[in-house]
């Protein structure tokens, strides 16, 4: 009876060791990118496809945020030529941030680009987090960015600032790994016990 007892304690050890609830974290910082042509995606159709990608020297792109830094990759579809009349919408847009270590943070956009001066646009941009990788993984959230969109040197270039917020799969406390540790430790030690238990009464029954 006393195993059972020590297992039955054991267990409520355990039990509350549950993970924290999903945290909130606020996500903010910038991104710059020099574009060179990609390809098309099948998903634009007649539209064009407009990349961002890091591949030196013919393009390359980066981001710095309060996660740390990343490497952004982009793509969506957009109707050209660009219009100086109205705002020039994309969408379908699909990203992925690269923090390194596996560490991927994905989702899609859309957006408008807004005229401003010849060769220079506003743009703003709508994320919805769809999941990740690593640290990121099963996230959700969004984000919005804005900045400047320019091709006055021949190569298109933009600058972004974002900020929003994500919500991050729960991540056990340190109080919590401690009622975790000991909760397992005294379901093994009771388990050992046991274990010692009969083999005394198996060699017990021997000897009588």
């Amino acid at each position: 009876m006393r195993p059972i007892l020590t297992l039955a304690i054991a267990s409520a050890l355990a039990a509350p060791a549950m993970p924290a609830a999903a945290a909130v974290v606020l996500f903010n910082g910038s991104r710059e990118n020099v574009d060179a042509p990609g390809p098309a995606a099948a998903r634009c159709g007649t539209r064009a496809t407009t990349n961002v990608r890091n591949i030196p020297p013919t393009a390359t792109s980066s981001g710095v945020s309060n996660l740390g830094t990343f490497t952004p990759t982009l793509s969506h579809c957009i109707q050209l030529p660009l219009s100086a009349a109205v705002p020039t919408p994309f969408d379908l847009g699909e990203f992925s941030f690269d923090f390194g270590g596996g560490n991927v943070l994905f989702g899609t956009y859309s957006g408008l680009l807004t005229f401003l001066s010849p060769g220079v646009y506003a743009v703003a941009q709508t994320h919805l987090v769809s999941g990740g990788t690593g640290i990121f993984a099963n996230a959700s959230g969004n984000f919005g960015s804005g900045g400047t969109f320019s091709f006055i040197g021949g190569r298109p270039t933009v600058s972004q600032r974002f900020a929003g917020a994500l919500q991050l799969p729960a991540i056990p406390e340190p109080a919590t790994w401690g009622m975790l540790i000991l909760g397992f430790g005294a379901v093994g030690g009771a388990m050992r016990g046991h274990a010692r238990k009969r083999r005394r009464r198996g060699a017990d029954a021997v000897l009588t």
